[in-house]
């Protein structure tokens, strides 16, 4: 009974396969795949030897349950949004050479074909089809591409962010990152002086963005817009807005800080790649560790402990420093915190939930989501969360969070938490996106254009569902510079 030895490895392998490809779900894609691929393998291989055994009916019954596992498998894999995506990559993946390199019209079709299979995997809002607007936005579009016979990778870009824009998901987009975007090299200076750019060739910033509004994700216009400024000092910005130099150059309107504007022309020859544009600013790396994302000070005067997070980056050092925050702020006796999130464009809503660790409450409420995997669309009800509290840092004082438009996603999610859970005060402008929005998003690479693109798989839900409010509208509103000052008046 040579067969009966291969009874019990057959089921244990058929058993482990179904846990990982489980667990590939909430694990780093590329190790759950990489580690079911092997387990594939072997079982492949215990087949293999079945064919030199008798035909019993355990075997024939071991056969049926491997075909079924490996058909769970396979179902599995395409339902896991992260399969296929740059997250299952061990390695890192080029940007876009130089935007001025041309596509076939094979290759942009290529393109478009691919970001739009996995636009219709991946998104809730595409699960039972395409909306009308975007269906009848991708024909026009598909139709243009198959009609010429080249097309620059920018173009690409414009077209393709055009159908993904209606969607309203700030998430979900489609944008070009190059090896050596061109800034204009006199920036620096004039943004130490205090000027702004309020204008390029004559086109006022504000319609710049709305006459190209649809090459833009966003749930917010105010939100864009402060990110506008990024694309009209950098070459590839002006070519994605379609502004064409005139006379080789550009010439921007400058608002300086008494309020008078004057304009000036730049050369195409002044814009330089960022390592340039660094070096001709004495610009140092920052790489000595002087800057942290996150970071805090004790201002005894007012009465509050300060803490500043630019980014969501749930890590060590994250949870160090707050530990340290809250440490300084038991130990000099201040009875107020505030948190400044008004250049936080999101990360980990893990972040929050550390903070709220130093809060004394013993559960709130979190928001509930809907997940799009595949064939199948799954929702996820609202829930508490048990606080697992810092009983030895606890703090009982209160709580201001600053925010602005470019508090986005994750900071936007912490701004909720507060608010909704009535734990705190929010001071400033609205976030930069909806409470009711999609997120946690898979990113991918055109296969010819290398064109970056991600997709939101899930749509969360605000946590305070009696609120007719979008966004997280702030307690106390104010202009975002006037929001530290405007915490510090509601302390008094």
């Amino acid at each position: 009974m040579r067969e009966k030895k291969y009874i019990l490895p057959v089921i244990i392998i058929s058993l482990l396969l179904i846990g990982i490809i489980a667990l590939s779900i909430v694990l780093p894609a590329g190790y759950g795949i990489y580690i079911a691929f092997c387990f594939v393998a072997v079982i492949a291989l215990l087949v293999f030897r079945w064919k030199k055994l008798k035909k019993t009916r355990g075997n024939v019954a071991l056969l049926i349950l491997t075909c079924i596992t490996f058909v769970f498998f396979v179902l599995s894999l395409y339902c896991n949004p992260y399969f296929g995506s740059t997250t299952t990559k061990l390695i890192s993946v080029e940007s876009m050479s130089h935007p001025e390199q041309l596509l076939t019209k094979k290759q942009a079709l290529r393109d478009a074909d691919y970001a739009m299979r996995y636009l219709r995997k991946i998104h809730p809002a595409t699960y039972g089809g395409l909306p009308q607007n975007v269906k009848a936005e991708w024909k026009k579009v598909r139709a243009e591409i198959a009609s010429t016979e080249q097309i620059s990778k920018v173009e690409l870009n414009r077209k393709l962010e055009s159908v993904f824009s209606l969607l309203g998901d700030a998430h979900t987009h489609i944008s070009f990152s190059f090896n050596d975007e061109h800034y204009l090299k006199y920036v620096y200076a004039h943004n130490q002086a205090g000027d702004s750019f309020v204008s390029v060739n004559g086109i006022a910033r504000e319609d710049l963005f709305y006459n190209n509004r649809q090459l833009f994700s966003t749930e917010c216009d105010e939100y864009a817009l402060t990110f506008l400024g990024r694309y009209i000092i950098m070459l590839e910005g002006l070519e994605y807005l379609g502004v064409e130099p005139i006379a080789g150059g550009y010439t921007y309107g400058i608002k300086h800080k008494d309020g008078t504007i004057e304009e000036k022309t730049y050369p195409v020859s002044d814009f330089v790649t960022y390592d340039d544009y660094r070096a001709y600013n004495g610009i140092e790396n920052n790489s000595n560790g002087t800057y942290s994302f996150v970071r805090y000070e004790i201002d005894t005067e007012h009465d509050a402990g300060i803490l500043t997070i630019d980014e969501c980056n749930y890590n060590k050092t994250y949870r160090s420093t707050v530990k340290e925050f809250f440490e300084a702020v038991k130990a000099t006796g201040v009875n107020n915190v505030i948190v400044d999130l008004r250049d936080n464009g999101g990360g980990s809503s893990l972040v929050a939930n550390e903070f709220i660790r130093y809060l004394p409450v013993e559960k709130y409420k979190d928001f509930s989501s809907d997940l799009r995997m595949g064939f199948f669309y799954i929702p996820e009800k609202e829930g508490s969360i048990i606080n697992r509290q810092y009983t030895e840092n606890l703090f009982n004082g209160k709580v201001y969070v600053l925010t602005s438009v470019r508090s986005f996603s994750a900071a936007m999610d912490f701004a909720m938490y507060v608010k909704d859970n009535h734990l705190g005060l929010i001071v400033g402008q609205a976030s930069g996106n909806r409470a009711d929005s999609y997120g946690d998003v898979v990113s991918f690479r055109l296969p010819e254009s290398k064109l970056y693109m991600q997709i939101s798989w899930k749509k969360w839900y605000r946590i305070d569902t009696s609120t007719a409010d979008a966004f997280i509208e702030p307690d106390l509103p104010c202009a975002a510079e006037d929001a530290l000052d405007a915490a510090f008046n509601a302390i008094k």
